[in-house]
């Protein structure tokens, strides 16, 4: 691990890893390992070519593929409740996670069985997307459907022709929150010219100050916090008496 600074000025960690491709060491049972190894999706191959339905041998592993992807987002479902809710298909699903992980299913499928004269777009994967998502968890965050506010509003500011205003947006997206003095180092600008461009921002309905304060004040900034969390948020009244 090692220590960084991000473009507001806070400290943080990051993990940084070894050298690649790591000094490996073949001996004579690495080598074996590694020629069967080499054969297995050969002999995997041969016998799927001998089934009259690839299906029978693909679903099952789709399915444990769906339900360990799942747990690791949180999402806790049983092979066996899973094939229960498969065996009445169009009922409605009241487990939200069954519901996460039956989504997952069918965006596997839907690729699998992808035309091999339909290529692999992004309207495709924004496709995939959407069932991910249909009637589970965020939902309501536009599903299927890019995500665009960044470049909304860089669009926004680059006929000003201003880097420091796409370099504090950017920023914005790190976290939707700032001080002038974050702004400075964002910027690399004086004390008064960050100030202006906060105001800037806030004139134009980007940032607001819930303390109303005229100094130590934390400007947030609700669209982008909106879009992160996928909901209106309540913007909280904040007392930074050490902000800048």
């Amino acid at each position: 691990m090692v220590t960084i600074t991000s473009h507001t000025g806070q400290p943080g960690w990051a993990f940084l890893p070894g050298s690649l491709p790591p000094g490996i060491s073949i001996d004579a049972d690495l080598a074996s390992r590694s020629e069967e190894a080499a054969l297995a999706p050969g002999k995997l191959s041969g016998l799927g070519r001998m089934l009259p339905n690839a299906a029978v041998l693909l679903r099952p592993f789709i399915r444990r593929e769906a339900l360990a992807s799942s747990r690791i987002e949180g999402t806790w479902a049983e092979f066996e409740q899973l094939i229960m809710v498969e065996a009445f298909p169009g009922r409605d699903i009241d487990n939200p996670d069954i519901q996460e992980v039956t989504n997952y299913i069918l965006a596997l499928e839907t690729g699998w069985r992808r035309p091999p004269e339909r290529p692999i777009s992004p309207g495709f994967m924004m496709e995939l997307h959407q069932q991910l998502m249909s009637g589970v968890r965020g939902q309501t965050r536009n599903p299927g459907q890019r995500r665009s506010g960044r470049e909304a509003l860089r669009a926004q500011y680059r006929p000003r022709n201003s880097g420091n205003i796409l370099n504090i947006v950017d920023a914005l997206f790190e976290s939707p929150a700032i001080t002038v003095h974050q702004a400075m180092v964002v910027t690399q600008l004086h004390y008064s010219q960050a100030s202006s461009l906060v105001r800037s921002l806030q004139d134009d309905g980007v940032l607001v100050n819930p303390s109303e304060r005229k100094r130590n004040s934390v400007y947030l900034a609700p669209a982008i916090l909106q879009a992160i969390v996928g909901r209106e948020e309540h913007v909280p009244l904040i007392d930074t008496p050490g902000a800048r």
